[in-house]
């Protein structure tokens, strides 16, 4: 629907601005993404990304069961599901890329969805640090 690609053509030119801010930060803060993934930050960023959970756990490489296991558990919550699977991916031997946050945001680009806010958290995160 036009809506549907209004939205989309949104989060590209979201996400794009943000690599595009990303990529003019200075080198010590060009390594943000590269930072790994700690469960505080999990915390944080997963009501961000929480309603493409699922979608998001099967490009980390989760297996299905995983996936399902999750939603089962979480019944519903979104936000306690995307934990959930950020933890397990964190666990994963078999699962996808290193444990950074640009596996995430790379993830998160390949699905569409709008990235800038997880960006402009972890730019804040790194920068109190």
């Amino acid at each position: 629907s036009f809506t549907s690609a209004a939205s989309e053509g949104t989060a590209s030119s979201q996400n794009s601005a943000a690599i595009s801010n990303f990529s003019k930060m200075s080198l010590s803060n060009q390594s943000t993404l590269d930072k790994l993934v700690t469960m505080d930050a999990v915390v944080v960023i997963a009501p961000m990304i929480a309603m493409h959970w699922d979608d998001i756990g099967y490009r980390l490489k989760l297996q299905e069961h995983d996936v399902d296991l999750i939603e089962t558990e979480t019944r519903g919550d979104l936000a306690k599901a995307c934990k959930k699977m950020l933890r397990k991916w964190l666990r994963s031997a078999d699962s996808r890329g290193p444990k950074t946050w640009k596996t995430v945001v790379d993830v998160l680009l390949e699905l569409k969805i709008d990235c800038s806010s997880v960006i402009a958290t972890l730019e804040k995160d790194a920068a109190q640090s």
